[in-house]
């Protein structure tokens, strides 16, 4: 093989080198590029998908705090409202007792009373109608007799004990119920207090979700700039790798041009030599 042949393979082996390089060069950074444009995709969609699990997370708490505070003023109101009913059922309770063992067994009393009483006022009223009719005696002339009046009095009271205890007996049903619904508020005031303790629970499980998103972001952001300094390292390494390479072609390039030019290089040899 002549030395002209031999210097147009080492010319066309350098400057497919070089070419080579470049579009190392231009493709390595083109990959790059794409993984960056993906990257920064990916990264933005991630801190979009934050956001959007941020904003969800504060608007929850803000829900579960006023659903808080509303069933924490219920729960108190009721709490309140069951206070008033245990009072409201000690009044019927004394009321109905004293309806039916005072007031109902005093009228009872009266009435068991009243016969002997209207006998006893039917003598009083004879004896002083007898009385004012001599010349010394008091001047007696009532316009209702003493016994008409204690029998108009005994017919008032008659079936009104009967009626006191009915009163009595209805009073305390009421109590039972109002007692009834006494009970059941307390239990809606527990109930509504375990439910404000747990949405609590829940706030604070919220604030955890938030502090995680926080935290996430924090991780996002800095991979990003993280990313960015590698990528940018990766840039510069595939130009000084092709520019290497690219400059490794001189020798080929050089010898394949000296072997066409011999006149050139017995010139060259002839001033190094000297």
């Amino acid at each position: 093989m002549s030395r002209a042949t031999i210097g147009r393979i080492l010319l066309g082996i350098g400057a497919l080198g070089v070419v080579l390089s470049v579009l190392g060069i231009v493709a390595g950074l083109r990959l790059v590029s794409g993984f960056d444009a993906t990257l920064d995709d990916s990264i933005s969609l991630t801190a979009e998908a934050l956001d959007v699990v941020d904003e969800s997370v504060e608007v929850t708490d803000g829900v579960v705090l006023a659903l808080t505070e509303a069933l924490g003023r219920s729960a108190s109101t009721m709490r309140q409202l069951a206070t008033g009913f245990g009072d409201a059922v000690a009044v019927l309770d004394a009321t109905a007792d004293l309806t039916e063992d005072e007031l109902a067994a005093s009228l009872e009393a009266v009435d068991r009373s009243l016969p002997a009483l209207i006998d006893v006022a039917a003598v009083i009223d004879r004896t002083l109608s007898a009385l004012s009719v001599a010349p010394f005696g008091p001047d007696y002339d009532p316009p209702e007799r003493f016994d008409d009046s204690l029998r108009a009095i005994q017919g008032e009271l008659a079936g009104l004990p009967t009626a006191l205890r009915e009163q009595a007996r209805l009073t305390r049903d009421a109590a039972d119920s109002l007692r009834d619904v006494q009970r059941g508020t307390a239990e809606i005031a527990r109930d509504v207090s375990g439910l404000e303790t747990t949405l609590r629970e829940a706030s604070d499980l919220l604030e955890g979700y938030s502090s995680t998103t926080a935290s996430a972001r924090r991780v996002v952001d800095d991979g990003a700039e993280d990313l960015d300094g590698q990528l940018a390292l990766v840039r510069i390494l595939l130009v000084a790798i092709g520019l290497t390479v690219a400059v490794a072609q001189v020798v080929p390039l050089a010898a394949g041009w000296l072997l066409l030019r011999p006149e050139v290089a017995r010139d060259l040899e002839t001033r190094i030599l000297r």
